[in-house]
């Protein structure tokens, strides 16, 4: 084997390669250049520092090489976020698009900033949340970029904010949300699971008339959970016929599960995943006259850790239908390891990962479960 010796020439290239990538280090992480801006060119940079155009380019693919600066083509290098870190008290931001920057967090959105902000402590950091209704997606990066934040989770896709943070230099996931467009990693449900548990119960049940009521394709929610629950009445040797079908649309369903529990045909166990849906279910059916469990069995959704309060509560005076089940805090503190895996390894192919769900039994007062 031949050995290698280094010439003077190329130690001293070496050198100053590394001299010019620590000048450029140096303004980075001092924030003089901010996510989102490029360095300076090959030929800029060699004229500032008095090196070859070949010094340049290896102290930029250095930076590169450290996570620091991506390479676009026909553009330059852009600053990451990873200059921006959690050991500097810089936060990671939640962008909630239905939050305005004034209302109050209720609810499942409430859930979700409690839990996400549980998740970054674990990792020494902070967390923003930021509600974008109303807000120009230039807006949000701008409260992005005045707080430093060195990663943003977003609730859905909005283009003009997953665009502008990204070309910005900032990593990005999305929680509870995917979108086939968005080419960003996402932390969702496991609903394909969830629908498909749901109609295994309920025709294990000795259900054969099982109806649904909900969206049917607006969303990754619906769409996984109607193509889980097709997938298990099959399984089962059964059908979701059209006619025993009420497809919401993201409207109410208090009058859609009237209208489909009113039918002479009516289904004796019903589909009904997501909460609002089950309790419309529920209310309609108690309208009409018809007992839960014995004339109607329903499957709902929730969160474990809503289960209780937004759940179980609203059926005190009678039994609590079956639901499927999902964990905010394994969701959240999935978006945020991966959002700071994605910020170390920005290279990576986005990914779509899911939560899983589980269904959850009717109590029994002895406690058992049926």
């Amino acid at each position: 084997m031949q050995n290698t010796i280094a010439t003077p020439q190329a130690s001293r290239t070496g050198r100053e390669a590394a001299e010019v990538a620590a000048v450029l280090r140096s303004r980075i992480l001092s924030g003089q250049m901010a996510p989102g801006e490029f360095l300076p060119t090959v030929r800029a940079l060699s004229e500032e520092r008095e090196v070859s155009c070949g010094t340049a380019w290896r102290a930029l693919k250095a930076l590169e090489s450290e996570g620091l600066v991506a390479a676009r083509p026909r553009h330059g290098f852009l600053v990451l976020s990873r200059a921006w870190s959690p050991e500097k008290g810089c936060p990671v931001a939640y962008v909630l698009s239905a939050q305005s920057s004034t209302g109050r967090w209720e609810g499942l959105n409430q859930a979700l900033l409690t839990g996400l902000q549980e998740a970054a402590a674990r990792r020494g950091s902070s967390l923003l949340g930021i509600g974008q209704k109303g807000a120009s997606p230039a807006k949000v990066l701008e409260q992005l970029k005045s707080a430093r934040a060195w990663g943003v989770i977003v609730d859905v896709h909005s283009p003009g904010v997953v665009h502008l943070a990204r070309e910005s230099g900032l990593s990005v996931v999305m929680v509870d949300a995917w979108h086939e467009d968005a080419e960003v990693d996402a932390v969702i449900q496991d609903g394909f699971r969830g629908g498909l548990l749901a109609a295994k119960h309920l025709a294990g049940r000795g259900h054969r008339r099982i109806g649904w009521l909900g969206p049917v394709s607006e969303s990754i929610h619906s769409m996984t959970r109607f193509g889980g629950a097709t997938s298990g009445l099959r399984r089962s040797g059964l059908e979701l016929p059209p006619e025993l079908q009420a497809d919401t649309a993201g409207g109410p369903g208090f009058e859609a599960a009237r209208a489909l529990l009113s039918r002479p045909d009516r289904p004796t166990g019903l589909l009904a995943l997501w909460r609002d849906m089950a309790l419309d279910a529920a209310k309609a059916a108690r309208e009409l006259g018809l007992h839960l469990d014995s004339d109607l069995e329903i499957v709902g959704w929730c969160a474990e850790e809503l289960y209780e309060k937004d759940y179980a509560a609203h059926f005190a005076d009678g039994p609590v239908p079956p639901a499927v089940v999902w964990s905010i805090a394994t969701l959240t503190d999935t978006a945020v390891a991966r959002l700071a895996e994605r910020r170390a390894n920005p290279g990576m192919p986005p990914l779509r990962l899911s939560v899983n769900t589980r269904l959850r039994l009717t109590e029994t007062k002895e406690g058992a479960q049926r």
